[in-house]
């Protein structure tokens, strides 16, 4: 009997996750970004409303940084002077140990068919085309607030 009522609350927890809005932060100047590692996608909250993002994350759960950050550093790449794989666009993100945006980052990719999944080694992968959309909108300084998989489901995070 305690094991169905213990399955019973994780169900009940993995579905409250699931379908819980995600909040915005009060105003940090233009906007904001929440990346929600378990749905792979990136929220960006602006005085021109929200724009969502299917994206990429770390292969493992806490692969990719965990907390609040900011981009530190923009950069358009160009692929022949730069990995293709990094796409056309660098949004720099200062995290802890790591503050000058080189390490971490939302970034496009060469593998289109990798977003949506849990792939990356800790960076935030976006379509070519969305990452430029993003890299339009936000400045340098703009908070990120990158979301855990909670304990309870990280077993379907590592199937998905």
């Amino acid at each position: 009997m305690k094991l169905l009522v213990t399955i019973l609350v994780l169900i009940g927890l993995a579905l409250n996750w699931w379908y819980m809005p995600l909040s915005p932060l009060p105003a940090h100047g233009d906007g904001h970004i929440i990346v929600d590692t378990f749905r792979n996608r990136l929220h960006f909250y602006s005085g021109e409303g929200i724009m969502v993002f299917e994206v990429a994350t770390g292969r493992e759960p806490g692969a990719t940084p965990i907390g609040r950050h900011k981009i530190v550093r923009k950069d358009p790449l160009d692929p022949p002077d730069t990995d293709s794989r990094l796409g056309t666009h660098w949004l720099g993100l200062g995290v802890c140990g790591y503050e000058d945006g080189l390490k971490y980052g939302i970034h496009g990719t060469d593998e289109p068919h990798s977003i949506g999944r849990h792939v990356s080694g800790g960076c935030i992968r976006m379509r070519n085309a969305d990452v430029q959309r993003l890299y339009e909108r936000v400045e340098v300084g703009t908070v990120v607030v990158v979301r855990p998989i909670p304990l309870a489901l990280r077993f379907l995070a590592r199937r998905r």
